[in-house]
């Protein structure tokens, strides 16, 4: 197991007190480890919060509203997640708490990406969500049989068996109902390009693809047609 110290200090810092998860508990313990054969870190310390630097954005950006209020959404869902873990390539692992602020023990893992989209991860525990992150049969079974020769119970014998949540509003959901809430009275669109939701004001014109339109938000009378049919005028659907 970690030292009594990093466990207290993990609850304390990571998890608001809450009890610190069985695997997580074993994998302090093989910190080290974990690192080099994933390039994921758990981390405990106090004031580790990487995800909410700003210092990137420029003058013009900080003046561009859309861009503002992307990044307040960012960091409003940052809030509702206990981070855990960092992926040197810069990505962030943790518990998605949602607004609700339900315990770490029923919250489902989630990803930040560096290009601050977030995802859930596969599996019930957070060593699950490492493993979803390997790539190719041989490299998950290295993994897997190294997790439970630490004793920790995997359930997976391929990458087709974590499961992800069901029927749960992902955090990017939350992320853009901020967005919309905050950029009214803005008429905006939003579609699903490569797997990620994308957004723009209406005023600038659909995407090419307008069958991939999925969501519109209009806060005033909007005309704008897709596939045919009138999107949602002045009621958004978030």
């Amino acid at each position: 197991m970690g030292s009594s110290r990093n466990l207290d200090a993990f609850a304390t810092h990571r998890l608001g007190g809450e009890p610190v998860p069985e695997d997580v508990k074993i994998l302090l313990a093989h910190a080290d480890e974990l690192v080099e054969r994933t390039g994921i870190e758990l981390n405990w310390k106090k004031d580790w919060a990487p995800w909410s630097d700003t210092s990137y954005l420029s003058a013009a950006d900080r003046a561009n509203r859309d861009i503002m209020a992307n990044v307040r959404a960012i960091a409003e869902v940052c809030g509702l997640i206990a981070f855990a873990a960092a992926h040197e390539d810069g990505e962030y692992f943790g518990y998605w708490r949602s607004p609700s602020r339900r315990r770490i023990a029923d919250s489902p893992l989630v990803q930040l990406d560096n290009e601050g989209q977030f995802s859930f991860c596969g599996g019930s525990t957070f060593a699950e969500a490492v493993l979803g992150q390997t790539y190719g049969d041989e490299q998950f079974t290295e993994l897997r049989d190294w997790l439970r020769s630490l004793g920790i119970a995997i359930q997976a014998e391929t990458p087709d068996d974590l499961a992800y949540p069901e029927g749960e509003p992902s955090p990017n959901t939350t992320a853009l109902r901020l967005v919309v809430t905050q950029c009214r009275p803005l008429c905006y669109v939003i579609w699903r390009s490569s797997g990620r939701l994308m957004q723009a004001q209406c005023c600038q014109g659909l995407p090419a693809d307008r069958s991939a339109v999925v969501l519109t938000n209009c806060t005033k009378s909007c005309t704008i047609a897709t596939g045919g049919k009138r999107a949602w005028p002045n009621k958004p659907p978030l």
